[in-house]
């Protein structure tokens, strides 16, 4: 009994004390592979609720947009970006781990 007791631990512990992915990874998720508009808007008010830092926001939206091929809406974006820049923190990116990465996109926006 102490046998099969002790191999059924060893089958589910790993199991078990795997770490289930928090609420703010799934949030993450949730924001950088929306499949459409009405799934990235969710997901943006989801994390405002949670009180996610307004950087992730753009970063989703810009995913968003170069997923679609949206060139038009991308130099759009260009102009919040642009304003972002100053207050980009590397504590509150998903994406870029620089600043001078997220200067990139700004860039890249603009020439569009």
């Amino acid at each position: 009994m102490k046998l099969l007791l002790t191999a059924f631990l060893s089958l589910i512990l790993p199991a078990l004390t795997q770490e289930l992915p928090n609420e703010r990874e799934k949030l993450l998720e949730a924001l950088l592979n929306a499949p459409d508009r009405a799934s990235l808007d969710q997901a943006i008010k989801n994390g405002k609720a949670a009180g996610l830092p307004d950087q992730l926001f753009l970063e989703a939206r810009f995913v968003f947009l170069v997923n679609e091929d949206n060139r038009e809406a991308l130099a759009t974006l260009s102009t919040e970006l642009e304003a972002h820049l100053p207050k980009f923190s590397a504590d509150d990116t998903m994406l870029f781990a620089v600043k001078e990465d997220f200067a990139s996109i700004v860039q890249y926006t603009k020439a569009l």
